[in-house]
Order: C-alpha cells, then structure tokens, then sequence
C-alpha cells in the first residue's frame, strides 16, 4: 500500500466537484473574499484589534477564554472551573449565571483550539469576520430552497453583507451571527413542500434552534415571532400547498421542538436553576426602537453615509442602527410584489415573505413609534409583545434582521423568475442595492490591555488569587469600559476578579449589570486624592471579600487619578511593596 493510492485522481476529483459544489464552493469563496475586504484592518494585528463601536466586544472575548479554560480543567491543567455556562472568575465569589448572559458556548466551544493557540482576542476576531459568511451561507441555502443557485447566492450576499449584520458586528457577535432566521425559513419551505425526509428535517431544525440557545437568546426570542408571522402567513397565503401536508408540517414542527429542548436543556437548567438570575425585566421599553425613516437613511458603516443619525430618545451606540435598506432595494422590492404578487407561480411565496416583512418591520418600530425622531404613535403593535414574559427583553430594532432577510429572498425570486429583456433592468437595480447598502472597510481600535497579563502575571501573582483590578469593568457602551475582562482573558483565567460586567442580580439590586462598586472605586471618584484612612477602610474591605492583590493601570477607561499615585496609597496603607510590572502597579494586600 503507498501514499498515492489515497490521492484521488483527476477524474474522481472531477467527479466530485459537480457543478453544483463548484459554485456553491465559488460562492464561499467569494463570501470569504468579502469578508476580508470588510475587516481588512484587523488582519494586520488580530490578537490587538477589534471592530467594536462598544464595549461588548470585551465580555465576548472574557467568554472566549473561560470555555477554554473549562476544556482545560476537564483535562485537569487549567483553572479548576468545569462548568461552561457559570463562572466565578468574574463578579468572585458570586460569579456570573452565562445563561442570562452572551455566554456565546455555540461559538467559543468550537473555537477552543484558535483560542488556546493564538489567544481569546483571535478567536473573537475570526468568529466575527465568519459571521457575513456564515449569515450568507444560510440565506443562500434558504433562497436555494425554491430558487435556482445564482438567484440565492444573489440573497445569500444581500443578507450576509446587510446593514444589520454589519452594524452588530460592531460588538454585538451574538447578534451578528444571524444564521437561525435563515435556517428555520428553510426547513419551514421543506415541510411546506415535501423536500426531503420529515424527520431528518425535524432534527436538523431542533439542532439549530438548540444551538442558538448557545449563543443569543434575544435573536431567539425574535426569531420565533418571526416564525410565528411566517406559519400564519403561509397558511393563509398558500394553503393550497399547505392542506397537503398539514401533518407533515405538524409533526416536524412538534419534532423540532422536542429536539431543541433537548439540546437547550443543560442552558435552561442553568438560567433557572444555578444563582444569578436578574429578578425583573433586563431591558427599558421604548429606547432601542427603530424609527420609520430608518430604511432609508444611511447607517455609519456604509460607503454613501451621509453622516447624519436620525434624533433619538437616547443616544444608542451604532451597533444598533441597522435598519437600513436604501431606496433601490426598497423600489425594487416593491416592484416585485406587485409584478410577481398577481398570478404568478411564485405569487403566493412572494405575498408571504412580504407580509413577513411589513409585520417585523412595524414590530421593529417598538412602543411608541418614532418618525423622525418624534414620538407619533405612542402605543404601537410591539406592546403587545413587551407585555409577554421572556418577550419583554427583545430589543424591537434588533428586529432589522428579519426585514432585510424577507427583503433578500424577494430579490432572489425575481432574478429567479426575471425575463430574459427584464435582466438588464434587474441587473441594473441590483448594482444600485449593492452600492447603497456595501459597507466599506471597518474602522478598528486596539484593545488597551497591558502587557503584563500575556506572562508576567504568572510570576507577580499566584494562580487563582482573587484580584481588584482598576479600573473596573462598568455597564457601558463606551470604548475601553470593560478592559480589564481582556486582562483576565489573554491571562488564561489565571486569577479571579471581584468586578464584573454582566446581567444578573445583587442583593442591593434585583437587576443588576456590574458588581456592586466597592470603597475604594467610591473614593477614587472625587476630585482630590482620598485621605490615609478613607484608603485604610477601602483596603480593609478587599481583605473582607477576600481580595489578594490589587492591579492598576492607566490604560483603558474610567481612572480619575494617575495609576502611580492610586497604587502609592494602596500600597502605603497596607504597608505592601509596589511593582510596576509590564504597565500594571501590583500590590498585594
């Protein structure tokens, strides 16, 4: 036996790559290609940049190393944390309930390996640039679903590249990991119309709603409405295709559901099982709500924004703007469903997607409803899904995404169906959705963490020591707020801290999104450096909680005072040398 009998030949590998798996491979490739144009700045530092408008990027890459410091305890070399969905690393020792958090295990799970050979800041890195290409994926196999491959690739990269998932990428990988909506309008259309085998389909439904446990409840939540909206649609709309196969559909949709409680279980036994669960609603109602002039007024990361934001009750970090569309795509969308809306063999498809559409959109507006920023509708269609439990924390313009999903597929029907003297036309119309809608290449920052936590911490600070670090994690949107998370991460977990940014609850708060503040970060706010004994109380208290040692750096965001004079009266109160070791002051207490 020799090595070359197990190179295929010439003509099994063109056997193999049919025509079909030759473009759907040239698609991803494309796919690829344009993902990296997107996030070209990162490629020069991955392990030191981020595309991150917030914070959140932070608590993603935190999550990152803690799964991978969990698969090391199981094999006994890492921190001694075995659980995926909890952790006391953060917010010690109460720790952190990871199923009402973004957790993110659907990701971080299988990218363990690029976390521990190239560090966590990597690996979120590379999930986020996987995103468009994975939401493409899942559009363009929905599309293929009843239309030809060209005209779903056509919606794969509508969808992928979309405003919306471009925007959340900006921090919010949960949300721009947006393939579920994509897969349940798939096997929604192979039971509809038989495609395959029920309980093949089933399953594969369940894994993918169970795998979506794992990574964003919220998208969850939403996509079920969605799902809701497209099953009362379609049985009005194409009853003449669902009659047929009513048991079908019932029986796949039960099975489905079976197999994602399965799959979800070992989440939802955490949420409600396990400490930390926030006792009210996580979210305040009518502040992240799209505005109607949202569709078609240019968000931040597209090449013709014209710069402008629409006035809104607060100010929402540009994660969150990614509800345009652009006039092209919304004419020609328009056009479609009353070419192909009337007496035409995708007609009732057509109406059904364009229901969906309308019907998340106005969900997507909240309560009240804003034109222009001006409240003109103050109790709209969304209060009645704020008003139900689990449903209340779903943000309304996150919504976005199932507009431009519905919008996508409705663009791959009519190239599906296009006349051969229309195609110019269409073709024209297209090129115009791509340029108002293509994002340009992504703005970057570097993430401000010292270097002392890449090595130096393992000789200054004992593993599993409890530390404060300043400054502290805070529930902002703010650049920066949550570094010292990264810290801890790119540590390998190799000390717990008493701070953290999370949901959850205290008991001096029944909603809670950080740790509660302690002395020494009260007395760090004023304007002159505390007195002697106000640091000796602060100090005495860390020692209470079981604070080891205390870190502070300049870098990052949220320090009144200069790092040196901080460290200075901690140290000098607690009688303790000071090291300045690879940016960070250590003091052990």
């Amino acid at each position: 036996m020799t090595f070359t009998r197990w190179i295929p030949s010439r003509t099994q590998l063109r056997s193999w790559l049919t025509d079909s798996r030759r473009e759907w491979f040239l698609f991803f490739a494309v796919c690829v290609l344009l993902s990296v144009l997107t996030y070209g700045r990162l490629m020069g530092d991955l392990g030191h940049r981020v595309f991150a408008s917030n914070d959140d990027s932070s608590l993603f890459i935190f999550w990152f190393a803690h799964a991978a410091d969990v698969v090391l305890s199981w094999v006994g070399v890492g921190s001694g944390e075995r659980n995926l969905l909890y952790t006391t690393s953060m917010n010690y020792p109460a720790g952190v309930n990871g199923g009402w958090n973004t957790s993110v295990m659907g990701l971080a799970v299988p990218l363990v390996p690029v976390t521990l050979v190239w560090g966590p800041v990597v690996a979120y890195n590379v999930a986020i640039m996987c995103a468009p290409v994975a939401c493409a994926l899942a559009a363009a196999w929905a599309a293929a679903q009843f239309v030809s491959r060209r005209p779903a690739f056509v919606a794969g990269i509508a969808y992928g590249f979309s405003t919306y998932v471009i925007a959340q990428s900006a921090g919010h990988l949960n949300l721009a990991f947006a393939v579920l909506p994509p897969l349940v309008v798939g096997f929604v259309e192979r039971l509809v119309t038989g495609r395959g085998r029920t309980w093949v389909n089933a399953v594969l439904l369940g894994c993918a709603v169970g795998w979506q446990f794992y990574l964003s409840n919220e998208l969850l939540a939403h996509t079920f409405l969605m799902a809701v909206v497209l099953l009362v649609a379609t049985v009005a709309l194409r009853w003449h295709e669902v009659r047929e196969g009513v048991r079908r559909i019932a029986v796949g949709g039960a099975g489905a559901v079976g197999v994602a409680v399965v799959c979800g279980l070992p989440l939802l036994i955490t949420m409600f099982a396990l400490p930390g669960k926030p006792e009210g609603p996580i979210r305040p109602h009518g502040i992240w709500n799209n505005d109607l002039l949202d569709p078609v007024t240019p968000g931040k990361f597209t090449l013709i924004s014209a710069g402008r934001e629409i006035q809104r009750v607060i100010g929402i970090d540009d994660a969150e703007i990614g509800g345009y569309l652009g006039w092209p795509w919304l004419l020609t969308v328009a056009v479609i469903v009353v070419v192909l809306g009337i007496n035409h063999a995708m007609s009732a498809r057509v109406r059904t997607f364009a229901v969906v559409a309308v019907v998340m959109f106005i969900l997507s507006m909240g309560s009240p409803m804003f034109v222009n920023g001006t409240a003109t509708v103050n109790t709209g269609p969304f209060r009645l899904v704020e008003s139900t439990p689990v449903l209340e924390n779903v943000l309304p313009m996150r919504m976005s995404v199932h507009v431009a999903l519905m919008l996508a597929l409705l663009l791959a029907i009519a190239w599906h169906t296009v006349r051969p003297r229309l195609t110019p036309l269409l073709a024209v119309a297209t090129v115009l959705i791509a340029l108002t809608t293509t994002s340009g290449t992504v703005e970057t920052r570097n993430i401000a963490y010292p270097s002392f936590y890449d090595d130096a911490v393992r000789e200054h600070i004992p593993r599993g020591s409890t530390v404060k670090m300043m400054p502290r994690p805070v529930a902002s949107a703010s650049p920066h707020s949550n570094e010292s998370l990264v810290g801890q991460a790119v540590s390998g977990m190799w000390f717990k801290q008493v701070d953290g940014y999370f949901i959850g609850s205290r008991e001096d708060a029944p909603v809670a999104y950080q740790s509660e503040t302690t002395q020494l970060d009260e007395i760090m706010k004023d304007d002159a450096m505390p007195e002697p004994h106000q640091v000796r109380e602060a100090v005495e208290e860390l020692r209470e909680k079981g604070v080891e040692y205390v870190t502070v750096t300049d870098s990052g965001a949220g320090l009144k005072h200069p790092a040196s004079d901080i460290a200075r009266a901690v140290s000098e109160v607690s009688n303790a040398h000071v090291q300045f070791v690879g940016g960070v002051y250590v003091i052990q207490l």
